[in-house]
């Protein structure tokens, strides 16, 4: 199931229904956990002028408050992250301040981001294919380049695959993301689309692109969500080697196809956030009259 929402829709939605701020169901933290390191950490962090070269600077952070994922520039407005990284309520609901408190960056410039934009539409998933795709309030995509999109299935992964994931790291003190070349291992039998992988991951990790290289014919194959645990443990792991009980998922680029073609048909129908309260006042002041 998809759900979009953009701010435009959820004044109308709220006005309808006659909700206050008070009566919104407060939004669920996900908490997704700190991730695995396989031996020795494999991450290499970029250096300024590199993380401005493409791919890496399609490579950003998905800001939520004080949580940050990874987000990948998908086309000219739009990024891909995780699902659990919007913080969708138990209702299936953003948090009233979302819009107000959400941003992305990437990019470097003497050590700020290069481009910080704000978002405007989200569309994303189930929590089983758990992928979100946002609207950027501008076109960075234009500046940075985005890669191309390898609509891999389950079945593509059934032979093991050498990925390169780019991703942002909480033990990171640089805007820059890390790096590092990695391999798929295999389906998860019971889980339907999940594929194991061995790179090495923390923390912010989620939503991390994988892609078939890190050159300029570089196509982004998949991307990074979540990882098996042990119960109960909920810090970082470091194990001596790879395991696949202990392996960390990632799931096929071909699941947020539908999507990714909807949000590009429908951007000429996005209004910009100056218009988007203008109508919402307007509609404030009816359901007054009324």
């Amino acid at each position: 199931m998809l759900v979009l929402q953009h701010p435009f829709y959820l004044c109308v939605l709220a006005w309808l229904v006659h909700t206050s701020e008070a009566g919104h169901a407060k939004a669920s933290t996900v908490v997704r956990r700190q991730l695995h390191i396989y031996g020795v950490d494999d991450r290499q962090v970029t250096d300024d002028s590199t993380a401005n070269i493409f791919p890496f600077i399609s490579v950003g952070r998905f800001r939520r408050g004080r949580a940050d994922c990874t987000a990948v520039i998908i086309d000219e407005d739009l990024i891909l992250t995780n699902r659990h990284c919007l913080g969708i309520s138990s209702a299936g609901q953003l948090s009233p301040d979302f819009w107000s408190t959400t941003s992305f960056e990437t990019g470097v410039n003497n050590g700020n981001p290069k481009y910080t934009s704000s978002l405007v539409e989200a569309r994303w998933s189930s929590e089983v294919e758990d992928f979100a795709i946002l609207r950027l309030n501008e076109k960075i995509g234009n500046r940075t380049g985005f890669p191309e999109i390898e609509w891999t299935d389950r079945a593509y992964f059934k032979t093991n695959r050498a990925v390169f994931l780019v991703g942002h790291n909480a033990d990171s003190s640089t805007v820059s993301p890390s790096h590092q070349e990695c391999s798929t291992r295999g389906l998860v039998v019971g889980l339907e689309y999940t594929v194991m992988h061995d790179c090495d991951t923390l923390e912010g990790s989620s939503g991390s692109p994988l892609f078939s290289s890190l050159k300029n014919d570089a196509k982004l194959v998949g991307y990074n969500y979540g990882e098996f645990r042990d119960t109960g443990i909920t810090s970082s792991q470091t194990f001596p080697s790879y395991q696949d009980k202990h392996a960390n998922l990632m799931l096929p680029a071909g699941l947020f196809r539908l999507a990714y073609l909807e949000m590009q048909s429908g951007r000429a129908e996005t209004p910009g956030g100056a218009s988007t309260s203008v109508i919402c006042i307007m509609l404030m002041l009816m359901v007054i009259l009324l």
